[in-house]
């Protein structure tokens, strides 16, 4: 008999797993593995002469399925349509700066705290440090807004996908199910 065999990749997260098993099973996926594996991704030198090696972790779950089931004419072009569905889904931004804002306000403040206090008992040039803390702040604040208005545009997008495809695709998934199942 013949058998179609595909492997995935997924988060390697319990929940994750489990969720992404249930949806390939939906659609007469039998899972055959699932490992867990480490990618390097390279290497970076620290200030002191260490280096660190950074690796990616992923499960990869491999699943397979019979050809010749009475239902694969049926839930193939359903899964197509499912996974064009699921495509659509809007992804979360992500943060792509290495210091977290929090980092920029707790900076800022202290920069900006110690050059008006240095600046006033020391040294006007001093107040290049209270400038710079200032700078900072502004930063900080700048994207905090910028992220703020990202996660709730991508709060939008997503609450607008599962009012329409999303919907269509739990639809889908359900269906092709109770057809794997025999229940159709």
């Amino acid at each position: 008999m013949a058998r179609e065999t595909i492997t995935v990749q997924s988060y390697p997260d319990d929940y994750i797993i489990n969720e992404t098993i249930k949806e390939y099973e939906a659609f007469g996926w039998e899972l055959l593995n699932n490992q867990r594996c480490q990618e390097y991704e390279g290497q970076t030198q620290g200030l002191d002469g260490s280096s660190t090696k950074h690796y990616s972790t992923f499960n990869k779950l491999t699943f397979s399925r019979e050809k010749a089931s009475p239902w694969y004419s049926r839930i193939v072009p359903m899964e197509a349509e499912y996974r064009s569905l699921v495509s659509e889904k809007p992804e979360r931004p992500q943060n792509k700066h290495k210091m977290s804002t929090l980092t920029f306000y707790i900076l800022g403040v202290i920069a900006l705290v110690i050059g008006i206090a240095f600046a006033i008992w020391i040294s006007p040039i001093l107040l290049v440090a209270a400038v710079g803390g200032a700078l900072c702040l502004v930063y900080a604040i700048c994207r905090t807004v910028i992220g703020k208005k990202r996660t709730n545009a991508y709060r939008f997008e997503l609450a607008d996908w599962k009012k329409n495809q999303g919907v269509r695709a739990e639809k889908l998934l359900k269906y092709a199910e109770r057809i794997v199942n025999g229940i159709e």
